[in-house]
């Protein structure tokens, strides 16, 4: 529906956009007076609030044959969002609690990709906005600079601590398990398998040394 009155609870395929065709809608109210509980293919407009949408297409530019819960209007709020593609220049065919507005808050969402300039096909938990804080991040990746396929509790913001985080990547490097800072003072009580090259080889020494020790008290 693009009209701005007309109100639904559930809707199916909305397509409010006037430029946006589709081969099959079903019970599709036109009509500015007309009212419905049940919508299949519903076209809701800028002011239309829903809980439950699915294959929501409001935006104008934007185009997608499925989506569900898509809350595309900035003024909406909604806890759980799936595949919801609201930012014009953002694409993705499979987005899972996307909360794209900026005034929106969740402590947990799947697939977020809301940066503009930052792509990925899978995104759990990602929490974007610079205000936004959490304990618990998977796969987060916000920085527009770096770049993983798969990352665990990445705490990208600057002022984010947290005392476990396992597999950090933050420069280029795609493989890393339980944190490897850059230069920045990032401190973590439990880190497993820290190695910097320079401690390795300390290590390594450390280890001949000692057993040079105990072969020559056994000689």
């Amino acid at each position: 529906m693009s009209v701005t009155i007309t109100t639904a609870t559930t809707r199916t395929a909305n397509m409010s956009a006037p430029i946006t065709t589709a081969t099959t809608r079903t019970a599709n109210m036109s009509a500015t007076t007309t009212t419905a509980t049940t919508r299949t293919a519903n076209m809701s407009a800028a002011t239309t609030t829903s809980t439950t949408r699915t294959a929501n297409m409001s935006a104008t530019t934007t185009t997608a044959t499925t989506r569900t819960a898509n809350m595309s209007a900035t003024t909406t709020t909604a806890t759980t969002r799936t595949a919801n593609m609201s930012a014009t220049t953002t694409t993705a065919t499979t987005r899972t609690a996307n909360m794209s507005a900026t005034t929106t808050t969740a402590t947990t969402r799947t697939a977020n990709m809301s940066a503009t300039s930052t792509t990925a096909t899978t995104r759990t938990a990602n929490m974007s906005a610079t205000t936004t804080t959490t304990t618990t991040r998977t796969a987060n990746m916000s920085a527009t600079t770096s770049t993983a396929t798969t990352r665990t509790e990445n705490m990208s913001a600057t002022t984010t601590t947290d005392t476990t985080r396992t597999a950090k990547m933050p420069a280029t490097s795609t493989t890393c398990t339980a944190n490897m800072s850059a230069t920045s003072t990032t401190t973590a009580t439990t880190r497993t398998a820290n190695m910097s090259g320079t401690l390795l080889l300390l290590q390594h020494a450390q280890r001949i040394c000692l057993l040079l020790l105990l072969l020559l008290q056994h000689a």
